[in-house]
C-alpha cells in the first residue's frame, strides 16, 4: 500500500511537506504532487511535473497564505507553483545542472532584522 490517495503505479513518496494545518503534501517517484486533505480523507488536488525536469528530491509550501509551492529536483530545475490557479508559474534550472537535495525558505535562515539593517 502507498500512501493515500496514491496509485501503486506512482512509486514511492520522496518528499513531504505541510501545506497549511489541514494538507498533507507529498510527492511520487513518478512526478506527482498530492494534497492529502486528512479532514476529506483524500486528495484535495493534484499537480504533475514534467519528467524531463527529472526527480522530486525535495519541496516545501509558503507557510503563511499556502498560495505557492516549490520543488527541487536531481537535475537542478526548481518548479514554483501557485496553489490559487494549481498551475507552474516559473521554473529555473541551477546553472550547473547538479541534483538539489532540499531547499530552505529564505525567511526561515536569517532572523529578520527590525532595524532595517541587513
Amino acid at each position: 500500500d502507498g500512501p493515500p490517495g496514491s496509485s501503486k503505479s506512482e512509486g514511492a513518496a520522496l518528499s513531504l511537506t505541510m501545506c497549511g494545518e489541514h494538507l498533507l503534501c507529498y510527492g511520487t517517484e513518478k512526478g506527482v504532487i498530492h494534497a492529502y486533505d486528512h479532514r476529506q480523507g483524500k486528495d484535495a488536488w493534484q499537480l504533475r511535473l514534467k519528467p524531463s525536469h527529472g526527480i522530486m528530491r525535495s519541496m516545501f509550501c509558503d507557510s503563511h497564505k499556502q498560495t505557492w509551492m516549490a520543488t527541487a529536483s536531481n537535475f537542478g530545475v526548481i518548479s514554483l507553483f501557485d496553489l490559487r490557479f494549481l498551475m507552474c508559474a516559473k521554473r529555473w534550472q541551477h546553472p550547473c545542472q547538479t541534483d538539489l537535495h532540499a531547499m530552505t525558505p529564505f525567511d526561515d535562515v536569517i532572523p529578520s532584522d527590525t532595524s532595517g539593517n541587513c
